[in-house]
């Protein structure tokens, strides 16, 4: 199956893990970690991640702010396909 890495699915970005799904896809989810994390963001992370786990459970909470991390998680995934 293909993967499609999806970064931050809270608010409307929810709606792309079931596009990706419906259309025969695995939807890869990775919500970032932002300096500036506080209470107002961390309300819509448990209901963005309750509706993501409908349709993966492939969802992952970034411990650094940097690309690399984003990176490293996507590769696991491109690897599946490439072998």
């Amino acid at each position: 199956m293909r993967n499609v890495v999806i970064i931050e699915a809270a608010s409307t970005g929810r709606y792309y893990v079931s596009e990706v799904a419906r259309r025969g896809l695995h939807p890869v989810v990775i919500f970032p970690k932002f300096d500036h994390d506080d209470n107002e963001y961390a309300v819509y992370r448990p209901k963005a991640d309750a509706s993501c786990r409908q349709f993966t459970d492939d969802i992952f909470y970034a411990k650094t702010g940097g690309i690399e991390e984003y990176l490293d998680i996507a590769k696991r995934f491109i690897n599946q396909i490439a072998k």
